[in-house]
């Protein structure tokens, strides 16, 4: 290379590439040789490719900065071509590089329309790109393993397909509630990716819930039909979609208490001496996990300090109940000196109490005449 060629070719600037072509790459090594000119040099080269080529990436295997503060600049890398130059400049503190070798990658666009290269496997305009057909709504897929969430605790997930910087850029999914409950749908990772969420009948009706997040909660009916849009916003790859349904009603449950001899249920909190039934009645729409009873009595400090009967303990849901011989140990003293309390914990882990104070007056009263 001369810097002044119309003065004869003195071989200002010397360097070689040499390269080394194998199954889907080719490594070039460019070396500086010998300069003597005045003026500032870069050398390197440009490569094109054809028959469906593509490059695909590069990688920096080795470079020879010398002995001065230089640096490396790495190719321009584009579907067809690469441009590959290191400065070569008088100043020696500025840039002063030797040798570099970088191993590029290529695939190949193939007759039959898709591409070798299995992250970019279709095949548009002579270039490698994402295989994504769900772009649109119309085109939406169910999402998981056919796009329905029959019940509390259910969940559907899908993988994107690839979305490189060059492809689509977004794919729609469409799920529906059976059940109502709290719907969550969400992508990972939220740093690339965005989800929104429509809810109608199709997708001429889409009403929004939300967008530009990686999570979106909202509150489903049985039989609502929701559309989710991905859309990639920095980077490549692919995203995980997930969408579940919980159940957010909470149980209930009640105490009651019946005298045992007749069945009459008592409606007041005042009891004389007898045998009472304490009957727990529990619900909920989807199913319960536990239920609990305590029973504390009072001590001489009145603090609810005495356990009586099944502290912590799991019982039986739906309908349970124990006897109390109101007037006998434990139940003996007068006055408001028992607590019933009930716990249940629902499939969602939703809970719900109820509690009960127990008044005992076992000495009659007195009357006098005068």
């Amino acid at each position: 290379m001369d810097d002044n060629p119309n003065a004869g070719c003195e071989n200002n600037l010397e360097f070689t590439n040499q390269w080394s072509p194998n199954t889907g790459t080719i490594t070039i090594t460019s070396t500086f040789e010998h300069i003597d000119a005045t003026h500032d040099f870069s050398y390197g080269y440009d490569l094109l490719v054809s028959n469906n080529c593509v490059f695909k990436s590069f990688t920096k295997e080795e470079y020879d900065l010398g002995s001065f503060n230089s640096y490396c600049l790495n190719p321009s890398l584009s579907w067809g071509s690469v441009k590959c130059s290191q400065m070569w400049k008088q100043t020696a503190s500025e840039n002063y590089v030797r040798s570099t070798r970088y191993k590029y990658t290529l695939v190949e666009c193939l007759n039959d329309g898709h591409c070798t290269d299995p992250a970019l496997p279709k095949c548009v305009s002579n270039r490698c790109q994402s295989a994504c057909t769900n772009d649109i709504c119309t085109s939406a897929v169910n999402l998981g393993a056919d796009g329905i969430l029959g019940g509390h605790g259910d969940s559907e997930t899908s993988i994107t397909c690839y979305m490189g910087a060059t492809g689509k850029s977004e794919v729609w999914y469409k799920v529906r509630t059976d059940a109502p409950g709290q719907l969550t749908v969400s992508v990972s990772p939220g740093a690339n990716f965005d989800i929104e969420l429509n809810k109608g009948s199709s997708c001429a009706a889409l009403g929004n819930i939300d967008r530009n997040k990686d999570s979106i909660i909202t509150n489903a009916s049985a039989g609502d039909q929701y559309w989710i849009k991905v859309t990639r916003t920095s980077g490549a790859g692919t995203a995980t979609v997930k969408a579940e349904l919980k159940d957010t009603t909470p149980p209930t449950t009640n105490i009651s208490v019946k005298r045992k001899s007749t069945g009459e249920t008592v409606t007041g909190d005042w009891l004389k001496a007898d045998t009472y039934t304490i009957q727990f009645t529990d619900d909920d729409n989807i199913g319960l996990k536990t239920c609990k009873y305590h029973v504390y009595k009072k001590d001489d400090s009145g603090n609810w300090t005495i356990p009586i009967a099944n502290f912590d303990k799991p019982r039986t849901c739906s309908s349970f109940s124990f006897d109390i011989p109101a007037g006998t140990p434990p139940y003996e003293k007068n006055g408001r000196v028992i607590w019933i309390k009930s716990t249940v914990i629902d499939n969602a882990d939703n809970p719900a109490y109820d509690d009960k104070f127990l008044d005992f007056d076992f000495l009659p009263p007195t009357t006098n005449i005068r």
